[in-house]
């Protein structure tokens, strides 16, 4: 009898084919497996339960790299067959798969890489089944190398035959190749490219290093610059190039072991770098005589390191044998550059030496970026992208049929799109205030509508009228005459954590907690420090933090001064303590404007942290977006590994949390004015840092006990705070279930994945709902 087994998920690219026939072989069944558009597709001949039985193995025994989704056996019209072997690729059906993510060399990679007298000696695009390019290379479904870049490079005999052969380790690897048949390194310099060696350009890339040049390498996801670390004028040279004064740098180091010489890792940290997905891992930085840490990382005692995630890059670094600076080819806010139609004009604006290959970027990323808590060792996504795009994020999520594309917020801009039970979520693409990277979200929308054959059911955004994001979606909804809805930012950012720990039918309420930098409110109002309740399909807002001016847009994020001065203008706060930060013709400005107070007001749990890190002396300038409650928190932790979780204090008490109606309020000049008065009894700075952030916890545990909820879900970019989630798991009672954001970021990037779950939830009443805006086109 035949038996036809259909397999969904990420299944392709993660050498399931070749572990089919190994397992279909020694089994003595015959038939045959294939890719398809929504997986993998399998014939074999056998009785119910030998079948069943093999279908079993294949859940239970499938490749560490594979991710499955579901299964279904169905008995068909009985075939012949001799042996079992792999098919080509089908193409029936709708794409629906994972395409698998882009992936670091495997061991046994890089040991070839190593080995003198192996045919892939020192090749810088080594690969296998296990390891390699993946998701950045792909122009079509299935993950077939005809459907890739890869294509322009046809198999020499040699890897002819390891593609062909059941046995080897590159037996169906599409991106198989070695320095005969495979791709080329370019050298690229007065608007020529040239073909060079791997000798010639390793060489050319250290000595440039070595004169304390950067150089702009093409990997995987993008281009990089890189300098050598411990010159402090090449770091200041990608800064001015970058414009780029402040946010610091990530280092890549050659192996764990010269990483183990200078950081104290954990365990889970080395498991981490090492992994597959080679992330960057945000860890604290230590004392390190070679390198200028303050131009790496200015003003924050963190720093980011990574290890060689391609093969070019562990030659390089076993060559130099010291760590590099590695960041995005691009001006700062600019997507990464990844496109090989640069002139040498342009690139003369960023780097002295460019090092390209002639394989393309379908699918452009930048590297992933993670940290590990310090006491509990959570892990927090910080930023999705190579080596972890595209995510799984919940496989057990009961989609209904529709096609849906959501187009995100407008910072870390990432669009998701789901048909049937496969979604889809884009990395990191910058933010959409930029045009460069406008182009770039419609350019990787469009491959994926053509990968996936979209035909829009619906289309949400972020509820924000004026974002970019929404502007797209409402032009994109209309040219394809589909209903464009718009989604409340914090609902958005909760109801990704509800989708992503799969509790849209939990039974009883659930309590959101979204604390964020900047979200437009349902009242026109900037939110930010927000509680709701979801039960019964349903949303809620019944608290958030109490309001103060929001000043000037956009700027009050960059600039924590004015943070402080609006949280000290409704603490009552003398003037003189925040005069100083201000230029004369600053101050009579900014006064004027809070005099009037009619303008925008908000609830911004970020600008708190913001207001708080100026007050403590932390920032006195303008920064960046999220530079001041880093600060703050480092302090905080400092604090707290010094003087452990016992002797903490708290700025506010329960009977002081606000009831005006309906809402909760936590006063946020209340709190703000006692930070103040313990600054001025002198206690220490850093004993304040960790009590604010402990007060902030006590609060969130007494608004959970006045609405009689147990069960709590946090999102939103300040839950990138290692502390804060830390304090929430050890000082919530046992009986409390807490749930943070676990594959995707906590911040923006999540929205989209939010959009699509809240339109599931809502969709039998969205167009009653007069709380969200729908548009119909």
């Amino acid at each position: 009898m035949t038996w036809r087994i259909s397999i969904y998920g990420l299944v392709q690219g993660v050498g399931f084919r070749p572990f089919l026939q190994r397992l279909a072989v020694a089994d003595g069944l015959v038939g045959y497996a294939q890719n398809v558009p929504a997986g993998i597709e399998i014939e074999v001949n056998g009785s119910e339960k030998q079948i069943r039985a093999f279908l079993q193995k294949i859940l239970r025994e499938a490749p560490p790299l594979a991710e499955i989704h579901h299964s279904k056996l169905i008995p068909i019209i009985t075939k012949t067959f001799e042996g079992f072997h792999v098919k080509a690729s089908g193409k029936k059906g709708n794409p629906r798969l994972s395409l698998p993510p882009d992936l670091a060399p495997c061991k046994d990679c890089l040991s070839e890489l190593l080995e003198p007298g192996n045919k892939r000696f020192r090749y810088p695009f080594i690969s296998c089944t296990n390891c390699g390019p993946r998701v950045s290379i792909a122009r079509n479904i299935p993950f077939d190398r005809n459907q890739t870049t890869m294509s322009s490079f046809p198999l020499c005999d040699s890897c002819r035959n390891e593609y062909e052969n059941p046995a080897d380790r590159r037996f169906y690897a599409q991106t198989i190749s070695c320095a005969d048949c495979g791709v080329s390194l370019l050298i690229q310099h007065n608007d020529q490219c040239r073909v060079a060696d791997a000798e010639e350009v390793i060489e050319k890339i250290i000595t440039a290093w070595q004169d304390g040049k950067v150089v702009a390498i093409k990997g995987v996801g993008g281009f990089l610059l890189t300098a050598d670390a411990a010159c402090a004028e090449a770091i200041n040279t990608i800064r001015i190039r970058k414009k780029r004064p402040l946010k610091p740098f990530a280092l890549m180091y050659p192996t764990i072991q010269h990483l183990n010489k200078h950081f104290s890792l954990q365990a889970s940290e080395k498991e981490a770098l090492c992994s597959p997905a080679s992330p960057i891992l945000l860890i604290k930085s230590a004392a390190h005589n070679s390198l200028p840490l303050k131009a790496i990382a200015p003003g924050l005692n963190t720093i980011g390191l990574m290890l060689p995630s391609t093969p070019l890059f562990h030659l390089l670094l076993h060559a130099f044998n010291k760590p590099i600076i590695a960041t995005s080819a691009n001006i700062s806010n600019n997507p990464i550059l990844f496109k090989d139609n640069l002139s040498w004009t342009e690139w003369m604006v960023l780097s002295d030496v460019v090092v390209t290959n002639n394989r393309e970027i379908v699918s452009p990323s930048d590297d992933s970026l993670l940290r590990v808590s310090s006491f509990s060792e959570s892990p927090i996504m910080l930023r999705l992208g190579r080596g972890f795009y595209p995510i799984i994020v919940n496989k057990n999520i009961d989609w209904d049929e529709k096609c849906v594309i959501a187009f995100g917020a407008m910072q870390k801009s990432t669009f998701a799109v789901r048909r049937e039970d496969a979604v889809f979520i884009s990395p990191h693409l910058g933010n959409l205030d930029n045009y460069d990277t406008e182009l770039v979200f419609s350019e990787c929308l469009s491959s994926i509508e053509k990968q996936w054959q979209l035909k829009p059911d619906i289309v949400l955004s972020d509820f924000h009228p004026s974002y970019p994001s929404t502007i797209l979606a409402e032009k994109y909804a209309g040219l394809k005459k589909v209903k464009h809805f718009r989604v409340q930012h914090h609902i958005a950012h909760f109801a990704a954590c509800l989708g992503e720990n799969n509790l849209q039918h939990h039974k009883t309420p659930i309590l959101g907690v979204v604390w964020d930098g900047y979200g437009y409110g349902l009242d026109g109002h900037s939110w930010g420090g927000e509680f709701f309740i979801y039960h019964h399909k349903s949303f809620s807002r019944i608290a958030h933090l109490s309001n103060f001016p929001h000043l000037f847009g956009d700027n009050m994020a960059k600039d924590p001064r004015l943070s402080l001065l609006s949280l000290s203008t409704i603490a009552n706060i003398p003037a003189a303590h925040s005069q100083s930060l201000f230029s004369p013709k600053e101050w009579k400005f900014y006064k004027q404007v809070l005099s009037k107070n009619d303008g925008l007001q908000s609830s911004s749990m970020g600008r708190l942290f913001d207001a708080v890190a100026c007050l403590l002396g932390l920032v006195t300038k303008p920064s960046y977006e999220g530079f001041a409650a880093q600060r703050l928190e480092e302090m905080a932790t400092d604090w707290v590994e010094k003087n452990g979780f016992d002797n903490i204090p708290v700025f506010l008490h329960e009977h002081e949390l606000q009831r005006p109606d309906k809402l909760i309020l936590i006063p946020s000049d209340l709190l703000y004015k006692k930070i103040y008065k313990h600054l001025q009894m002198g206690m220490s700075h850093g004993q304040i840092a960790a009590a604010f952030h402990l007060t902030l916890i006590r609060c969130l545990y007494w608004i959970a006990k006045k609405c009689e909820i147990h069960c709590i879900v946090c999102s939103g970019g300040v839950f990138q705070n290692a502390l804060l989630v830390d304090m929430a798991k050890k000082y919530l009672p046992q009986n409390f279930s807490l749930f943070f954001n676990q594959k995707l970021p906590p911040n923006d990037q999540n929205i989209a994945f939010g959009q699509l779950i809240w339109h599931q939830l809502m969709e039998e009443n969205v167009e009653n709902d007069l709380s969200f805006l729908m548009i119909a086109k």
